[in-house]
């Protein structure tokens, strides 16, 4: 786990991608709910016991030097929050519905991917 930061996720498997130049995991359609994401192995979803309900979804991305990582957590029954680290550092947070979250972190991914996101 990253230092200065509490897991999103505190038990199982740590995912992570390594792109390499011309290579990465890219997703054409946009996943639009944490289950959605739950089927992209590197993806690791935290759910409740025992109503199954999602808890936690977090990713990891190695591009280069860098370290991503990418965790949602709901807020209330209508809102999440997504948030983007980069090494130790928030770089980019935002609050809004699941399937837009999960959107803009399919998103933030290929930009990281692309060598788009810088930080």
């Amino acid at each position: 786990m990253t230092a200065g930061h509490p897991p999103l996720c505190q038990s199982g498997p740590v995912h992570e991608d390594r792109a390499e130049p011309g290579r990465g995991t890219h997703i054409s359609v946009a996943p639009r709910s944490v289950d959605e994401l739950e089927r992209d192995a590197a993806w690791h979803v935290t759910r409740s016991v025992p109503a199954g309900d999602w808890v936690t979804a977090e990713r990891y991305v190695e591009r280069g030097n860098r370290r991503w990582r990418i965790g949602l957590t709901p807020v209330t029954d209508d809102v999440a929050a997504l948030i983007l680290w980069s090494g130790d550092d928030v770089v980019a947070h935002a609050r809004g519905r699941e399937a837009d979250l999960c959107a803009t972190a399919h998103r933030w991914i290929n930009d990281i991917f692309s060598g788009q996101r810088a930080s």
